[in-house]
């Protein structure tokens, strides 16, 4: 976050290999998720894409839903960088409505800032 994104990168990397070493399972969508941020930062959003997907994978198989919303928002973000408008805007619609249901105010605040950047960036304005 800092801007030195190659270095973090290799940092998250170690961190998480060495997280899924312990066989621990609990934070590991959250982890994913900011690995998915850091190579968005990287300039490698195909790859972030794919770190979400497993984490998808995790939140579907075990139920904790607690990173979901963030992971939404994160696929939306990297789905604008690989110029794909209409599935990064239901990505982040599907994020504001996970964080209704959990009452995640700031959660959906990130979320309808990242949808209102999109349409900002297409000419379009928050519907009334």
């Amino acid at each position: 976050m800092l801007g030195s994104v190659e270095e973090g990168l290799a940092l998250l990397t170690e961190g998480l290999a060495a997280y899924r070493a312990t066989g621990a399972l609990l934070f590991l969508p959250n982890f994913l998720r900011l690995l998915a941020e850091c190579y968005r930062r990287a300039g490698q959003p195909t790859e972030g894409l794919k770190h979400l997907d497993e984490a998808a994978r995790h939140i579907d198989a075990t139920q904790a839903r607690y990173d979901e919303a963030e992971m939404y928002r994160v696929r939306g973000e990297l789905l604008i960088a690989v110029d794909d408008p209409v599935v990064a805007e239901a990505s982040l619609r599907q994020a504001i409505a996970v964080t209704r249901r959990q009452s995640a105010r700031l959660w959906e605040l990130r979320a309808a800032t990242s949808l209102t950047c999109l349409w900002r960036d297409q000419g379009k304005r928050w519907p009334d």
